[in-house]
């Protein structure tokens, strides 16, 4: 039992040892034991929580009625309990954390009303947080029936002998996956299309109810009862939950333990064999699939479910294995009370356990505000980055809910403060404020200073179609080397020969007619028509060219990128559409485009190396060789643009119209070409993109935040 201060002492008398109070008769108890000794678990099945009180403090409250004062109950105890040691300031304390709570009553509280207001501002809370769109949780059946079930049908593999061999072969299992991670890794470099999404959605969803389930198997194996299934939908993407908390009846804390950590098992062994089935099989699909369930079920498991800081599996089999029973509530509670010492000089009761103890909670109460805050922030982005104009109100959403509500909170708080407190207040705000500007302003800090880059070939000519016409034949594949004047590609324009057979035929009637006039004597009439043969001429070549330009040949030596080129066979193209590229030698290089405001870093580094990460390749260095002198607004590679999901921001550009590159960046960037070595270049493709390390830069920190905002 944790006796609080209550915020209710109005409820008692001016003495409180003559107040009445009366032990609510609808709360279960059920008696558990730890290394510290007996205690029991009080039920409050109308707030639906769980209290836990020390067997001492439980016979007091046991004694409690409406016909006694607590005076004369605490005579009673220690006349049936001469041996305790809760002294009467604990007795009274523990009346206030009672009423506090609503698990006893007093004459003055009116016990149907005050059960009536816990009852509604339980319902007001489980109504705000149905309501808040970033998170809705919703449940959909009982589960009881079919946790039975299954524990009679693979309970087993839960037993501890089960447990050891499989944990035993997890082990060998991830000790390999770990060996062939970049592998393993590149192996889910897919493009994410619709359908891959789907997959993605519905692999977490799977793996997430076979987690559920194996809480609810091993709850029911110990006799608990499980609750309902319900879905948890966050950004809308649903994960699933199961109602376990009667585990808080059970006798052995290990117990809970088992239960907290049988989710996590369950993932952790399909993520075991997802593994395995990568190493055996080689169907690309089937590794995609099965690195899929490794990051779902491994990676993602270890980073949330078993992450201490959150109120999820991780936290519950720690603060059971520690025997604390609400060791975020005692951390949020210290944090509390240091900001109330800080800011409004109040005082506390002297905590009755040791230093180190102490210093535990409050660094653990610390850890967890931040990683919700850090939490929160990855949400609220996340939402009005994926769903656009929507996504901004669900943002203004969630600032309201979890940053808005509880701002006001404080400002009533700091109202119904005294004059000196809230002078305080002031004045320790002002200081942090005044260190906030001078750390912003004159803090510097070594930042490593990184743009965005796209891998393209070094020395390349595009091959595109001059006229229209359809793909009759296609002489070279991906990959082909290929010598100055080698056929490409050859296609095919009837409407173009027939223009140029009577053009032909046009040309010739026009000789003769000039001949014949010329014999005629008619010099005027012949001349005009000599000059229409040059015309016909003229159009004539123009045809003949661009007839012979229906045969696409290489311009030099080099190596044909043309990915699914098979594809365009017998398909129509138009005047310039982007067909193949020819390479010379096939060499690549990354072009870095880098803002004006980190061009002097980028200078510093011209002839060095710069580190690069492309997404599924390990860090590698290349050397910037050379920096375009002028900075420009243009982007020349559609995939870098923030339209594209890409790195840059834009703003579309009315001047340009409808062509390719119509828009313009936010911010005028440099181009700078850091070369390849050859392996790189032979394992990269053209169109990777990557983030190159061009420097370290130590600038004003709210200069950085400032340029970072903007660029948000």
């Amino acid at each position: 039992m944790r006796a609080t201060e209550s915020t209710d002492h109005g409820l008692f008398g001016t003495d409180e040892s003559t107040s009445v109070l009366t032990w609510r008769s609808d709360l279960r108890s059920t008696v558990s034991k730890d290394d510290a000794g007996a205690f029991v678990v009080v039920e409050d099945p109308i707030a639906n929580k769980y209290f836990r009180i020390g067997q001492t403090e439980y016979c007091f409250v046991r004694l409690l009625d409406s016909h006694r004062s607590l005076s004369e109950v605490y005579a009673e105890f220690l006349r049936l309990y001469p041996d305790n040691h809760l002294s009467f300031d604990d007795a009274l304390s523990l009346g206030r954390w009672l009423i506090s709570n609503d698990l006893a009553q007093t004459t003055s509280s009116n016990t149907a009303a005050r059960l009536n207001q816990s009852k509604t501002s339980w319902q007001r809370k489980q109504t705000l947080d149905k309501s808040n769109p970033l998170s809705i949780r919703i449940h959909l059946f009982p589960l009881d029936r079919l946790s039975k079930k299954l524990n009679r049908w693979i309970g087993f593999i839960f037993s501890p002998p089960a447990t050891a061999l499989l944990a035993i072969w997890m082990l060998v299992v991830f000790a390999l996956g770990i060996w062939s991670w970049d592998t393993i890794k590149r192996s889910a470099q897919l493009e994410l299309t619709g359908s891959t999404i789907s997959l993605l959605g519905l692999i977490t969803v799977v793996l997430k109810v076979l987690h559920e389930l194996g809480h609810g198997i091993v709850c029911r194996r110990y006799g608990g009862r499980v609750g309902s299934l319900g879905i948890l939908l966050i950004l809308f993407a649903p994960l699933p939950f199961v109602d376990v908390s009667s585990v808080w009846r059970f006798r052995s804390r290990w117990q809970r333990v088992h239960v907290a950590l049988a989710g996590m098992f369950v993932e952790l062994l399909i993520a075991s064999i997802a593994i395995a089935i990568w190493f055996i099989n080689d169907d690309v699909t089937v590794r995609y699939v099965c690195s899929c369930v490794v990051v779902s079920a491994g990676l993602m498991t270890l980073l949330f479910n078993a992450n201490p800081l959150m109120r999820f599996d991780g936290y519950y089999a720690l603060t059971d294995a520690l025997g604390w029973t609400d060791l975020y509530g005692d951390g949020q509670r210290l944090v509390s009370e240091f900001m109330q010492r800080l800011f409004y000089g109040e005082q506390f009761p002297t905590r009755h356990q040791s230093v180190l103890k102490t210093a535990f909670i409050a660094f653990y109460g610390a850890a967890s505000m931040i990683w919700k805050y850090v939490i929160c922030a990855m949400i609220l982005t996340a939402a009005a980055s994926l769903f656009h104009g929507v996504g901004f109100l669900l943002t203004l959403t969630g600032i309201l809910l979890w940053i808005g509500i509880p701002l006001v909170r404080s400002i009533e708080g700091f109202g119904r403060r005294v004059a000196r407190q809230q002078t305080r207040c002031l004045i320790v705000s002002g200081c942090f404020v005044a260190l906030a500007i001078v750390i912003g302003f004159f803090g510097y800090w070594p930042i490593q200073v990184k743009a965005p880059a796209i891998v393209q070939y070094a020395a390349q000519d595009t091959i595109r179609s001059q006229v229209d016409g359809f793909v009759d034949q296609i002489h070279v594949r991906d990959g082909d080397p290929v010598s100055r004047g080698d056929r490409l590609l050859t296609l095919r324009n009837p409407s173009l020969l027939l223009e140029a057979q009577r053009r032909q035929i046009e040309l010739d009637k026009a000789e003769l007619q000039t001949r014949k006039l010329l014999l005629q004597g008619q010099h005027a009439a012949s001349q005009a028509e000599a000059t229409r043969c040059e015309v016909l001429r003229k159009q004539k070549s123009e045809l003949d060219q661009q007839i012979a330009s229906l045969e696409l040949r290489s311009p030099h030596d080099g190596i044909v990128v043309a990915r699914r080129i098979e594809e365009l066979e017998g398909t129509y193209i138009e005047q310039g559409v982007d067909l193949l590229v020819v390479s010379q030698n096939g060499e690549k290089e990354l072009r870095v485009l880098v803002p004006q405001r980190e061009i002097e870093t980028l200078q510093t580094n011209l002839g060095g190396l710069l580190h690069y990460r492309v997404v599924g390749h390990s860090v590698a260095s290349g050397t910037l060789s050379r920096i375009n002198p002028r900075a420009s607004d243009r982007c020349l590679y559609p995939a870098m643009l923030a339209t594209n999901n890409g790195p840059l921001a834009v703003l579309p550009d009315e001047d340009l119209g409808m062509t390719e590159h119509r828009h313009r960046l936010i911010t005028p960037h440099f181009e700078a070409i850091v070369t390849l070595t050859p392996q790189a270049s032979h394992q990269l493709r053209c169109g990777h993109r990557a983030l190159v390390s061009i420097g370290v830069n130590s600038v004003p920190l709210a200069k950085r935040l400032w340029h970072q905002g903007m660029g948000w």
